[in-house]
């Protein structure tokens, strides 16, 4: 009699302690975002967060759910949200939240993209003045950094298609702000001609137009987009080595400094931001990527076009040399990165685990 207690006892605290999780979906087909084909797989989550992926987690769960013939998927992440109103009417996000999506990314990125911008356009304005050099003609390169050419293909290598989605959007602002903001720098006026002229503003126009009306994208000019996409990022990589070889530093101190000033100030920005505001998930990662990126070599364009010789070398300067820091100051952001698992969205935000 006391063996058969004692044996129920003990088993009873077997079970208890073989109940690490809170919920564990078990044999079910797991989509992790990723792209890669899916896999069978089972899922643990602790405090509303996924803490686990493996093909078979032998720890039970407080919960446990058959996915057998189903997909799992960590959460949707609705990269063309619109739904500001909704989420003002319930902050829950019910709506959305019962279909699996557990992150929306809004224009609100834009927004901190323009706020990093703004800060480190007074930053580099204060330096410009303590080196005795042009405030106006040589800001452009302080805060336009190069988010085409080096910070889409980065974002696309960290994160994949969603970072890409992010990094390009993010690339749209600096490219309109080049033909725009960066042209009254440089020429002192500005000219809404030039702004006609600029063939990637009917882009970012198009885009706009598309995702403010819903409308959906037709499958082949879609993929013909993405084709030409990654073609364009090929050439704009060969364009910015072409770029750099041609360009010349006439002050390698002065050029220095503010090469520094750009791509180690930048990520710390872009950082604070992120803090302050408690930004996550990779969109936040894609974020603190573009800040770090060195000087635009479309700032020596569009000086070459607009400002005197002297401002010209002054700002290829500064472009070579912050070039050449971000070798060693972006990696170490990319590593710190992985480290700190911002790419995971899914680890940091609410879970909705999608079964269907």
């Amino acid at each position: 009699m006391i063996t058969k207690k004692f044996l129920i006892v003990f088993s009873l605290l077997i079970t208890i302690g073989c109940e690490k999780y809170d919920v564990v979906i078990r044999n079910g087909m797991v989509y992790d975002g990723n792209g890669l084909p899916p896999f069978l797989a089972d899922v643990a989550i602790e405090d509303d967060k996924i803490v686990l992926v493996k093909e078979k987690i032998a720890e039970k769960g407080s919960n446990e759910i058959d996915a057998k013939g189903l997909a799992v998927a960590p959460g949707f992440i609705n990269m063309l949200s619109w739904g500001y109103y909704s989420l003002m009417d319930d902050g829950r996000g019910l709506s959305d939240l019962k279909q699996g999506v557990t992150l929306e990314i809004f224009t609100e990125y834009f927004l901190y993209a323009v706020i990093i911008l703004g800060i480190f356009a007074a930053i580099g304005f204060v330096f410009l003045l303590l080196l005795k050099k042009d405030p106006i003609t040589e800001l452009p390169p302080m805060f336009l950094p190069n988010t085409g050419n080096m910070g889409v293909p980065i974002c696309l290598f960290a994160y994949g298609t969603a970072g890409l989605g992010v990094a390009s959007a993010i690339a749209s602002v600096i490219i309109l702000l080049h033909f725009t903001l960066g042209v009254l720098l440089a020429k002192k006026s500005f000219s809404f001609e030039i702004l006609i002229k600029n063939m990637p503003i009917y882009g970012i126009i198009v885009s706009v137009i598309f995702l403010y009306f819903e409308w959906d994208v037709p499958g082949y000019l879609e993929n013909t987009t993405f084709l030409l996409t990654y073609a364009t990022i090929f050439l704009v990589l060969m364009s910015l080595g072409i770029a750099l070889s041609r360009l010349k530093v006439v002050s390698w101190t002065h050029a220095s400094i503010l090469g520094a000033v750009r791509v180690i100030i930048g990520p710390l920005i872009g950082f604070g931001l992120i803090k302050f505001l408690n930004l996550n998930g990779f969109a936040a990662g894609v974020l603190l990527i573009q800040s770090c990126m060195p000087s635009a070599v479309l700032t020596y364009l569009v000086g070459s076009m607009y400002s005197e010789r002297k401002v010209v070398d002054s700002v290829a300067s500064v472009i070579v040399t912050s070039t050449i820091m971000s070798f060693i100051t972006i990696p170490i952001v990319v590593y710190y990165l992985s480290l700190i698992h911002i790419s995971e969205p899914t680890r940091r935000t609410p879970i909705s685990y999608a079964v269907f």
